[in-house]
């Protein structure tokens, strides 16, 4: 009789390699910056001796012929500065660099103005290769001539820090030396550019004048005209 067999019919059992699933998580859009109001203050002794409310941009030019703009955001941004008799300097620090103003009395002492501006930037502007360092700084200015007690208020003023570099004070209102105590401003010394009209508004009335003269000489030539000792029914 035959003697069965043994057939051993081993099952081979692949087990599957799993697969790796990497996550790839999406970048969150980086806001762009927007030119935000803000409000400064400088005191000794506390007493403050600088108040200003303003919005800030600097102009730079980045590479030949390519100007950038960077926004001083007011919530990273620092006051400090020095209060003297008859000088006062504010400077506005920020994570890429400062802004410093510095104001001086007249030689009467009855008003001050802006005579100098001295800034830096570090910053990559869109499209450069790598960070640069931007200095500049001006100590021959003779703006925002405003009476001791007054306010310099003005709607958009630029300030040449360097040939290549400018900075644009917007929606500004800034007093220095004599501040009041409830940190309010006081009367406002309005910059000459926001005095003139704007050049639609002066052709308008340069028009409208001249019709009114020409309306009035018509008027003047059909009464001379008009037959004497007629009247109307």
């Amino acid at each position: 009789m035959p003697t069965p067999g043994n057939h051993t019919s081993p099952t081979n059992h692949t087990t599957p390699i799993p697969t790796n699933h990497t996550t790839h998580s999406v970048p969150t859009p980086t806001a762009t910056p927007v030119l935000r109001k803000g409000t400064y203050k400088v005191a000794n002794k506390k007493m403050i001796c600088a108040l200003a409310t303003l919005e800030i941009e600097l102009r730079v030019e980045y590479e030949t012929g390519r100007w950038g703009t960077f926004f001083i955001q007011p919530n990273d941004t620092k006051a400090s500065g020095a209060c003297g008799k008859n000088t006062v300097n504010m400077t506005l620090t920020f994570p890429q660099g400062f802004l410093t103003f510095g104001f001086q009395k007249d030689t009467k002492g009855k008003s001050y103005h802006l005579h100098q501006i001295k800034t830096q930037l570090t910053y990559k502007f869109p499209g450069a290769a790598v960070s640069t360092k931007f200095v500049a700084n001006n100590a021959a200015l003779m703006v925002m001539e405003t009476a001791l007690g007054h306010c310099s208020r003005c709607s958009n003023l630029s300030l040449e820090a360097g040939r290549t570099f400018w900075v644009d004070l917007v929606d500004q209102e800034v007093q220095v030396f004599e501040v009041p105590r409830t940190q309010t401003f006081g009367p406002a010394d309005v910059c000459p550019q926001d005095h003139k009209l704007p050049v639609v508004a002066i052709v308008v009335v340069v028009l409208l004048l001249l019709l009114i003269i020409i309306i009035i000489i018509i008027y003047l030539i059909c009464r001379k005209r008009s037959p004497a000792g007629y009247q109307s029914l």
